[in-house]
């Protein structure tokens, strides 16, 4: 029989003074709580257990007096190493168009292709030359890869539309911010703000700001940050 439950809620509903709402939500969590109060136990038994082992190990783990780099048999993670820099001198392919664009087909690097690509659609004369940067065989951290993005990590751009100073650029969603800045003339991809001139300092930052909010660079943060780092860091970090 559940009158005892009933007995309590009424108790507990009539000293608060809740909705009939908040009553029914007492009443069912009381009732969970009596069917599963052996379940529940189970699992606060073996959160526990697992506390307690870890912290075990982490009160046994000394700390070496000189750190030594463990040996990795797995590809990915073999390529992370405490130090930054380039591991190999050879320069990067450089081909005849303003866009030079060093990637590769994964699914960050693919989305900087997809929107070179719907630039072309719309701008016949665009054009732009895509070199393999090949992540399982360490391209990345080639001297010259590195000179552009010192992360070394892909896609990375330059653009080379002023020989004289070249402009680099990494982070798949920063190159499709810059791309559409300054190709995308007509806001197809990304909102612009209209502005009296260069000197309209006001103007421009209202234009950053609904850049920032407008409905279609919230979805690019979001994808950035979100959804393809997440699917991508079990595998990259997983040693």
């Amino acid at each position: 029989s559940n009158s005892w439950i009933l007995r309590f809620s009424s108790r507990v509903c009539g000293r608060v003074r809740p909705s009939a709402g908040a009553c029914e939500l007492i009443v069912a969590r009381v009732i969970m709580e009596k069917r599963d109060v052996a379940l529940a136990c189970g699992l606060a038994m073996g959160a526990g257990a697992g506390l307690a082992l870890l912290f075990r190990r982490l009160t046994a783990y000394k700390p070496p007096k000189v750190w030594t780099q463990p040996v990795s048999k797995d590809p990915f993670g073999a390529m992370n190493q405490p130090t930054a820099g380039s591991r190999a001198v050879k320069a990067l392919p450089k081909g005849k168009h303003p866009i030079q664009l060093y990637s590769l087909g994964t699914p960050n690097g693919a989305k900087v292709t997809i929107f070179l690509e719907e630039l072309a659609a719309i701008m016949p004369d665009f054009e732009y030359d895509a070199h393999v940067i090949n992540i399982g065989k360490l391209d990345q951290f080639n001297s010259g890869f590195v000179e552009v993005n010192p992360n070394s990590k892909i896609p990375a751009l330059v653009d080379q539309s002023d020989p004289a100073n070249p402009v680099n650029v990494f982070e798949s969603g920063a190159i499709l911010l810059y791309l559409a800045d300054k190709y995308d003339t007509e806001g197809k991809f990304l909102e612009r703000a209209s502005c009296s001139g260069p000197g309209d300092l006001v103007g421009h930052v209202a234009d950053g700001v609904r850049a920032l909010l407008g409905r279609r660079v919230r979805p690019l943060l979001q994808l950035c940050a979100g959804e393809d780092r997440v699917c991508g860091q079990p595998i990259h970090l997983r040693d």
